[in-house]
């Protein structure tokens, strides 16, 4: 139970690293509760690898919604699943791009 809860709280601190980047400053427009962390990066953490891909997943709102509140910090690239809510994000002032 400690190791979990220690690993737990290194996660946490992974993720309020995350949020102060400034390449990561969209995430502001979503609440903690609406937002979340998905796929390889968490795997990577939970590993103890450095992650460089990020994934996340967006409830309660539109694909609208989440494209308008994106384009204020960047590009949202095309993408055929966009009906769906996937998109391709390259925050202003950086090569990364974010799904």
């Amino acid at each position: 139970m400690l190791r979990e809860n220690q690993a737990s709280m290194e996660f946490q601190e992974q993720i309020q690293r995350l949020r102060q980047r400034k390449e990561m400053s969209f995430l502001q427009e979503f609440s903690p509760e609406q937002i979340f962390l998905v796929g390889g990066a968490v795997r990577d953490w939970l590993l103890g690898k450095e992650a460089e891909d990020f994934d996340f997943v967006v409830l309660e709102h539109s694909p609208q919604q989440i494209e308008e509140k994106l384009k204020k910090y960047g590009a949202v690239e095309a993408v055929e699943s966009r009906n769906f809510g996937v998109f391709k994000f390259r925050p202003r002032g950086t090569k990364h791009i974010y799904d």
